[in-house]
Formats: structure tokens, sequence, C-alpha cells
């Protein structure tokens, strides 16, 4: 489906040069895109908009 990390970039490993400080750090976040697989692109945004308004009314309310 559009979007996911299937065949655009393999999941970071040792073998990957990365220092080990940034190498879990890939890790993740390639992992939390790869749980996003399948999602379509109106879900996304659906989903983004939602957190994004969260985000607002969190910060909106902060003194």
């Amino acid at each position: 489906m559009e979007g996911d990390v299937d065949g655009v970039m393999e999941r970071p490993t040792s073998a990957s040069g990365i220092p080990a400080d940034e190498l879990q750090r890939e890790k993740d976040k390639w992992d939390a895109w790869n749980s996003q697989k399948g999602l379509s692109r109106t879900e996304a945004k659906r989903r983004y908009i939602e957190a994004l308004i969260e985000t607002m009314h969190k910060f909106a309310t902060t003194p």
C-alpha cells in the first residue's frame, strides 16, 4: 500500500554501519512506521489531525 515501508528500506541492523547509540533509535523509528502498514492515506490523515488537535488542546490549556 502507498506509504508502506516494504521495499523502501530494510529494518536497520548492526550490519547497516550505524553507530550503536543510533541503531536502537533507527530500529524504533522503523518499527513505528511499519506498525502502520496497510493504513490508507485518508485514515493516516485523520489520525494525524486527531493527534494534532489533541496536542493543541493540551498546550492551549497549559498556564
